[in-house]
């Protein structure tokens, strides 16, 4: 692949004015920001480190500029996508990169989105920024910079955090499931369909087997030992004055005494079926091992 092969591939989707040299913008010294037609400039610039946040393959463009220390992160530019679990794991990257003395490229596919909001996190981290002045910094040098609505939300939560680099803290998953429920209670308020939103952000969720962490916490089925739920996907919830009725008959159950023999955790990957995304919405019912059908739970989309 070469710049015209990127320019065939990226063209007919993009919508915002980028430099058709593809050269990318020096945002602060070393640190770079483009999308894939920066690619050819990476000898030029000298660059040591690229952190690519796309969702699509450049491994052999990257291979024909040489050796450089990378990160990857499969995200497609979709206000669905969940930018913030890969915040954290982005911006100290891009600052482990700088303190060695190496030089960093951020990129996308076509600097506008994805590349920028990681970007835009890095800089309210490091000059203690808000996300709408971090915005406006990164617009002063690179103008074409837009992260989709999404991922401007999901820098007001970044900031709302603290700027955290620890990954996937409770903290943050909590406040993405937040985010989350308000996203489908306007949704419900607005009478918006689940087809096209739905289906694409089922293929977004995470998946508890998906390389966990050597310290997390493996949850399996207790029929056929599949896992269902890690540690890193548990959301922490406080007492509250819901009651959880045991349906079999049993002894309600009140707040923290119902937490404590529950496990909350995000919306996974594997119960696409039962939360019914990209189809007619269904606000709470069962949760069946995705293996063997056994029951494990139960699921409500959407607050009361």
């Amino acid at each position: 692949m070469d710049v015209s092969q990127c320019i065939t591939l990226l063209g007919p989707g993009l919508d915002s004015p980028v430099d058709s040299s593809g050269r990318p913008t020096e945002v602060r010294p070393g640190l770079f920001l483009g999308g894939v037609m920066a690619l050819p400039f990476l000898r030029e610039l000298r660059v040591t480190h690229v952190l690519s946040i796309l969702n699509m393959y450049v491994a052999d463009l990257l291979e024909q500029q040489g050796a450089f220390k990378r990160l990857e992160i499969w995200l497609p530019d979709h206000p669905a996508a969940d930018i913030l679990r890969h915040l954290p794991v982005a911006v100290a990257f891009v600052r482990e990169a700088l303190a060695s003395g190496g030089r960093v490229l951020v990129h996308c596919a076509a600097g506008i989105s994805r590349s920028a909001t990681v970007v835009t996190a890095f800089l309210m981290k490091t000059e203690v920024l808000s996300a709408e002045a971090a915005r406006a910094a990164l617009a002063r040098v690179h103008p074409q910079a837009w992260p989709n609505e999404g991922f401007r939300a999901a820098l007001e939560l970044w900031g709302e955090a603290g700027c955290s680099e620890q990954a996937n803290t409770p903290a943050l998953r909590r406040r993405r499931m937040e985010a989350l429920g308000r996203q489908w209670a306007e949704m419900e308020a607005s009478g918006s369909q689940w087809s096209d939103e739905g289906a694409i952000a089922a293929a977004l969720l995470p998946s508890p087997d998906e390389e966990p962490a050597l310290d997390a916490v493996l949850y399996r089925c207790r029929t056929c030992r599949r896992i269902v739920a890690s540690s890193a996907n548990a959301i922490p919830v406080e007492r509250g004055d819901g009651t959880f009725r045991n349906k079999r008959g049993g002894q309600p159950q009140r707040g923290l005494e119902a937490a404590e023999t529950s496990l909350f955790v995000e919306p996974l990957r594997w119960m696409t079926d039962a939360l019914q995304l990209g189809k007619d919405r269904v606000v709470s019912g069962k949760l069946s091992c995705p293996g063997c059908g056994a029951r494990l739970g139960a699921r409500r989309c959407l607050p009361q």
